[in-house]
């Protein structure tokens, strides 16, 4: 299954919002150049989705606009 992630970088709190089928908006406190903004991006997926890290690959990444294989 594909979901579709829209990433809003440096945020003040982390957040994972579904606002459609398949669709997210999440703020994550890393900035997009940090080495570490990837992985906490798919810890709180993993979290909100309740599936395992490794359960999670991206499949497309545009910037803030990303696809993640479930």
């Amino acid at each position: 299954m594909d979901i579709q992630v829209r990433v809003k970088f440096g945020s003040f709190k982390q957040d994972v919002e579904k606002f459609a089928d398949r669709r997210y908006f999440v703020r994550i406190l890393s900035k997009e150049e940090e080495p570490d903004a990837m992985d906490e991006l798919v810890g709180l997926l993993s979290k909100k989705l309740g599936v395992p890290l490794d359960g999670i690959q991206l499949k497309q990444d545009k910037g803030q606009d990303k696809v993640f294989v479930i």
